[in-house]
């Protein structure tokens, strides 16, 4: 099952799995609209969420209402390398892609 959820973590950008709310959304835009009343304090982190186990960077398509991009990144001493994924290619077979995802904590 494929769901949004939101991180944040006040004062800064990026918040990691670890800083996930509780909440989930259906769609992409439903939970940028939660995110909404965190964006004076931080920057919010929107994540696909896969069967509450893995989550995933994305990134919405400024064209169509829908993501266009689940990612992973890697950081490196020497900057970051970003693995893109269609969302076309990812809602196809998204198990395919787990070996890219972030493991949620159980705390979480």
């Amino acid at each position: 099952m494929i769901s949004f959820g939101i991180a944040v973590q006040n004062h800064m950008a990026g918040a990691g799995v670890d800083n996930l709310l509780p909440e989930r959304f259906s769609t992409y835009d439903e939970a940028n609209r939660f995110a909404g009343q965190y964006r004076t304090e931080c920057d919010p982190t929107i994540y696909v969420i896969l069967n509450e186990e893995y989550a995933f960077y994305c990134e919405r398509s400024a064209v169509q209402n829908k993501p266009y991009k689940v990612y992973h990144l890697q950081t490196f001493e020497e900057g970051q390398i970003e693995t893109r994924i269609w969302w076309a290619d990812f809602v196809k077979n998204p198990e395919k892609f787990l070996h890219l995802g972030q493991k949620i904590p159980k705390s979480v």
